[in-house]
C-alpha cells in the first residue's frame, strides 16, 4: 500500500460521533443504553484516543460499525 492509499483510507474513516449519528442514535439514546455519562460521551466523541476498549466495543456494536472504519485519533 502506498502512502497515498493509506491517507485515503484514513480519510474514509468516521469519528465516534459520526458513527452514532449515522446509526440514528442521539446522545440521550446512547446514555440510556450503555453505562456512559454525557460528559464521557462528549469527551470520547471529541477525541477517542483514550476510549476504553470495553466501551469502544459496546459503542461499535451498538452502532454496527467495524473498528477499522473508525478514526480514533484526531
Amino acid at each position: 500500500m502506498t502512502n497515498e492509499e493509506g491517507n485515503n483510507q484514513e480519510l474514509n474513516k468516521v469519528t465516534i460521533r459520526e458513527a452514532r449519528e449515522a446509526a440514528g442514535y442521539t446522545k440521550e439514546d446512547v446514555i440510556s443504553l450503555i453505562d456512559v455519562t454525557e460528559d464521557e460521551l462528549d469527551t470520547y466523541e471529541n477525541d477517542a484516543t483514550d476510549l476504553p476498549i470495553k466501551l469502544a466495543c459496546e459503542l461499535l456494536g451498538l452502532y454496527k460499525v467495524a473498528s477499522n472504519a473508525v478514526k480514533f485519533r484526531g
